[in-house]
């Protein structure tokens, strides 16, 4: 069982426009193409924010400090579905720069976050899939969601399969679009095109 230290606020939540959301019996799997820099962070702190009040001032320290929030991946959320709406327990961040995921404490508004490096040396988007394929009723129940891990039928999970990796290839194609699109407006800067002209 993972050691947890339960911090403040429940993270960024997913982007509805950029998520693919796949029910599967008790849970919704959230499949979205995640980006995050200063810009977004402060724009959920200023839609109410992720339970966090020390939030706003640590984002504008760091901005001052010239410190750097971009990063961008395949988010896989694994929700319940309690009361008709979505309540978010576990997060995958299989991002380029910085791979985490998250067990979140939504009652709490707490996280807890790990690294993936500290738990494979396969892709992180690799390991996630896995874990949802066969692992989802004991990630939850490290979540502190053991009623819901019950309800969970792992075929029900495995059922479905095909529709999350056919949405995480949507999604990575939509990244590698906006991998591209930087590229481009980078080259295209004076400096750049002085260097390499």
């Amino acid at each position: 069982m993972t050691t947890l230290k339960k911090i403040p606020g429940i993270g960024i939540p997913p982007v509805p426009g950029n998520t693919t959301y796949i029910k599967a019996g008790a849970i919704t799997i959230g499949v979205e193409h995640r980006l995050l820099d200063f810009d977004i962070a402060l724009a959920v702190e200023d839609a109410g924010g992720v339970g966090d009040p020390n939030r706003r001032a640590t984002l504008e320290r760091l901005k001052k400090e010239g410190r750097i929030i971009d990063d961008r991946g395949v988010s896989l959320h694994i929700f319940d579905n309690a009361d008709g709406k979505l309540v978010e327990h576990l997060r995958f961040d299989c991002f380029d720069r910085d791979p985490h995921y998250h067990y979140i404490f939504p009652s709490e508004k707490k996280n807890d976050r790990h690294y993936f490096k500290d738990v494979t040396s396969d892709s992180p988007l690799t390991w996630a899939l896995e874990q949802l394929k066969e692992n989802i009723p004991a990630l939850l129940t490290e979540a502190d969601a053991p009623r819901l891990a019950i309800k969970v039928d792992q075929h029900e999970v495995q059922a479905i399969f095909p529709e999350i990796i056919k949405a995480v290839e949507v999604a990575e194609r939509k990244l590698s679009a906006d991998r591209r699109k930087e590229k481009a407006k980078v080259e295209e800067t004076p400096m750049v095109r002085k260097a390499s002209g």
